[in-house]
Parts: structure tokens; C-alpha cells; sequence
């Protein structure tokens, strides 16, 4: 966690918040970062700040209270945050959701998505034709990116500070399953149980992350999770590409088709449907070249399963 962005697979009650606090003291200390936020979800808010104080009493923390998170106070909050010199800021998922992030940014990374959308869609038009189905979905996804594009031109600006000014340099956050919503391209859409829908927080919690990174040479980002994958092969990947696209960049899989081409086996089988007819669905079958795959993961997560602790 000093050297690189990780992810801390762990399962509950295998010392996650333990590992994370004295990490975050730990980059203070070697001057590694100086203002580490961590995120936590709102009901273990306080119980996080108690063990913080137990490995480390005389450490200055700030945790915003309800009444210091909500819309009226929140801009003094940040403010506090930004001019205090702290140990560590700790907050609830809730409120960094509603942290702004630079709209210069933000529409940069909408940009280059677009990019990469039509790119994908002339390929996907040169295989199956203008009224490929694959091509209309992406038209579609590239029609509501610019509809983002001009809300964030269009939207009033409010008197307040971005996450870029609050000078976090060092970002934690716990249960980060929370966040693997993140728009993708792919050509595998019509594989059952993939979902390449995008979410706000997912999309936000990206932008602060890759800012963090960006300023620490990669570093300094700490997911932790006990589920980092509960569905698919997709949120392997969504974690990877949060914490270490430097991996996917070494391994050629930076795209999610190189990735479950390489790792994902499918298999197409009939089911009957809601109406009693029978159709071909296609499913991710099993995981093939394992080793590769654990060799990866083991890059960018530090697993503990409960059979590993006494």
C-alpha cells in the first residue's frame, strides 16, 4: 500500500480497518502523503473513528458530524478540510458522493470516452452493417455522454470548493464494491449477467482517484472490499482499472474484450424464457488461464480469507 494503489480483498474481520489507519499514519510519517481521506460507509462512521483512536490517540482527525455534512454546512466543511493540517479526514460515503469534481476534468474524460465510443461503433458498423444493433447501442451511450457534456457546460456553478482543493493527496475507501459501476465498450453486451451500465458515484469515484494517482506517480489510492467480485469477470477488471491501469496497460488489457477474451471462457445454451419458449443465451462459463489471471490480480489485491487468520 506505500508502493502502489492496492486493493485490500479481505474478508470481515481480517483486520481491513486496522491495515488502512496505520497505512494512512504511515505515508504521513515518511512524507509519502499529507492529507489522507478515508471513506467509509455512514454506518460505521463513528466505530471507524474510535479504532483511529485507539491505535492512535493523539492523532488529529477531522469527522464531520450530520449537521457539518449537510447542504448548508457542507462548503465550511471543506473548507476546514482544506486549511487543516490533519492526520487523517475521515467521511461517509454520502459525502464524498456529493464532493464536486473539476468540470474541466470531467469533461476531458467524457471527451476521450466519446473517442473511444465511435471508434468502437465504426467497427462495430464494419461487421454488422449501419443497422447493426451493436452500433445503435453505442450510438446511443455516445448520445447521452454529449447530453453530460452540455449539463456540465450549462450547469449553474456553485460557490464551492472541488475535491482537487481540498489537498487530498492520499484516498482510502472502505466497501469499495460499492463503487464498480463504471461505463464500458465492449462487444460482448449480449452476454447474460454483463453489465456495462455506469453509475454517478462510479464515474465521480474514478475522477478522484485517477487525481489522487496522478499527483503520487500512481500511489496513494486503497480500495478495500471483502466482494470484489460478485457477479462477473467484469468487476476483476473494473478493480484493476481503478487502482493499477498500468497492469492492464503490461498485459494488454486495458479494453474489457482483451481482458475476458484472455480470461473468460463463454458458453451459448438454451433457456426457456418467462413464456415458455425456448432461446440461445450466452453466459461467462469458467475462468481459463488461471495462473495468468491469479498472477494479475495478486499485482493489484492483497487477499485474506477468513481460513488464513488464527
Amino acid at each position: 500500500m506505500l508502493q502502489n494503489s492496492t486493493l485490500l480483498a479481505h474478508a470481515v474481520g481480517t483486520g481491513k480497518t486496522y491495515a488502512m489507519i496505520t497505512t494512512a499514519m504511515e505515508q504521513r510519517r515518511l512524507g509519502l502523503a499529507r492529507k489522507p481521506m478515508i471513506v467509509v460507509q455512514n454506518a460505521t462512521l463513528e466505530q471507524f473513528a474510535r479504532s483511529f483512536k485507539r491505535l492512535y490517540p493523539t492523532a488529529r482527525i477531522l469527522v464531520p458530524n450530520a449537521k457539518q455534512r449537510d447542504a448548508k454546512n457542507r462548503n465550511r466543511t471543506m473548507s476546514r478540510i482544506a486549511t487543516g493540517d490533519w492526520d487523517a479526514v475521515i467521511v461517509p460515503q454520502s459525502f464524498i458522493n456529493m464532493l464536486p469534481d473539476d468540470p474541466e476534468r470531467e469533461r476531458a474524460y467524457i471527451r476521450n470516452e466519446i473517442k473511444e465510443m465511435e471508434a468502437a461503433k465504426i467497427d462495430a458498423a464494419a461487421q454488422g452493417g449501419k443497422k447493426s444493433p451493436k452500433a445503435a447501442d453505442l450510438q446511443r451511450a455516445i448520445d447521452r455522454l454529449k447530453d453530460r457534456l452540455q449539463n456540465i457546460a450549462a450547469r449553474k456553478v456553485d460557490d464551492v470548493l472541488t475535491f482537487e482543493q481540498l489537498g487530498v493527496d492520499s484516498l482510502f475507501v472502505d466497501e469499495a464494491h460499492e463503487y464498480k459501476k463504471l461505463q464500458f465498450t465492449t462487444k460482448m453486451e449480449s452476454i447474460k449477467g454483463l453489465d456495462v451500465s455506469a453509475s454517478k458515484r462510479g464515474f465521480s469515484m474514478m475522477m478522484k482517484a485517477r487525481w489522487v494517482q496522478e499527483k503520487n506517480q500512481g500511489r496513494n489510492v486503497t480500495f478495500a472490499t471483502g466482494t470484489p467480485v460478485s457477479n462477473t469477470i467484469a468487476e476483476a477488471w473494473t478493480m484493476m482499472r481503478y487502482l493499477r491501469p498500468d497492469v492492464l496497460k503490461d498485459y494488454a488489457m486495458e479494453k474489457f474484450d482483451s481482458f475476458a477474451g484472455t480470461f473468460g471462457e463463454t458458453v451459448t445454451q438454451l433457456e426457456m424464457t418467462a413464456g415458455g419458449t425456448w432461446k440461445p443465451v450466452t453466459r461467462f462459463a469458467k475462468y481459463t488461464n488461471g495462473p495468468e489471471l491469479i498472477a494479475a490480480w495478486r499485482t493489484v489485491a492483497d487477499v485474506v480469507t477468513p481460513e488464513e487468520i488464527n
